[in-house]
This record gives structure tokens, C-alpha cells and sequence, in this order.
């Protein structure tokens, strides 16, 4: 049996492999930074509206879940006064309430929405930034511009596929950032 070193493989392996074999780089173009800057605004933009979505979802939380932990001790404390006696629908009123507010929201789950919109609005920002890394850089010092375009769109469709639908409010808001 031979055996071969290291060093004879890898001659032997290199002079097989046809020069085709060899993987030629897409040089950067200012075409390929261009859409790179573009896609950067774009995910700006669209951090933009996830962070107002995620602060609107915040917001909503607050108004829906404050008054059903509130209503329920003002309630139980009425439970034994001559106000309940007297005005009994009062009772009535604030457990129908109470239950109204805890549906709405058990049913927009406004805090789980408010966490998937900021998620959503960190990850298009840092890939803007990323971006913004990558072009600061001089071109003889970056990857490959066509590695680092799929990297980019790769990552961008990820995000977008993984993105909460924004509410209506929030795509009013959007076409107002685009101005």
C-alpha cells in the first residue's frame, strides 16, 4: 500500500480541479451598493412602523389591563357597603365590565403583539446596520458582494416573512414616514 503525506494529496487534488472549478467573485459595483442602500432605508422604514406598532400594542395594553386589575378591588370593596345595598346594579355593572375588558384582552393579546412588533423593529434595524457596516468598509476589505447581497436578502425575506401584520392604524403611519 502507499501511503501519500498531506502535502502529495493536496498537489495531487489541486492538479486534478480544472481551473473552471475555481469560484469567481462579483466585484462590488456602485449598481450592488446602491441596492444595498436601498434595502437599508427600506428596513429603516419599516423599523420605524414595527417600533410605532409596538409602542401602539403598548399603549393598548396598558388601557385594557390597568382597569381589570383595578375595577375588581374597587368592586370587591363596594361588595360590603350601603353603595351595593343601595345602587345594586353598580355591582352588576363593574363585574359586566370587568369581564368585557378581560375578553377584548384575552382576544388582541396586545402584549404578545406589542413583543413580536419591537422584535420585528430590532431585527430590521440591525440588519440596517449590518448593512452600514459592511459599506463603510473599502471594497477591497469587504466579502464578496454577491455573498453579502444573498446573506442580506436571505435575512430581509426572513424578516419579512416572520413580521406581524401591522394594524390599520400603523399602515397610515407608514405611508406618513414614506413622505
Amino acid at each position: 500500500m502507499d501511503l501519500q503525506t498531506k502535502d502529495d494529496m493536496n498537489i495531487h487534488l489541486s492538479t486534478r480541479r480544472s481551473t473552471s472549478d475555481r469560484r469567481i467573485d462579483m466585484p462590488w459595483t456602485s449598481l450592488t451598493e446602491g441596492l444595498l442602500l436601498h434595502i437599508s432605508k427600506e428596513c429603516q422604514e419599516e423599523s420605524k412602523v414595527h417600533g410605532f406598532a409596538g409602542h401602539f400594542y403598548t399603549q393598548l395594553y396598558t388601557v385594557l389591563a390597568l382597569p381589570t386589575v383595578v375595577l375588581p378591588l374597587v368592586t370587591g370593596m363596594l361588595e360590603n357597603t350601603s353603595i351595593s345595598k343601595t345602587y345594586p346594579m353598580v355591582i352588576t355593572t363593574l363585574l359586566t365590565v370587568i369581564g368585557t375588558l378581560t375578553g377584548v384582552q384575552t382576544f388582541i393579546n396586545a402584549g404578545a403583539a406589542s413583543n413580536e412588533h419591537t422584535n420585528t423593529e430590532n431585527m430590521f434595524m440591525s440588519l440596517a446596520n449590518d448593512i452600514s457596516i459592511c459599506l463603510s468598509k473599502p471594497r477591497q476589505f469587504r466579502e464578496p458582494s454577491d455573498v453579502v447581497l444573498e446573506r442580506v436578502r436571505l435575512k430581509y425575506q426572513f424578516i419579512q416573512n416572520s413580521a406581524p401584520n401591522l394594524p390599520k392604524i400603523c399602515c397610515s403611519k407608514k405611508t406618513n414616514i414614506n413622505k
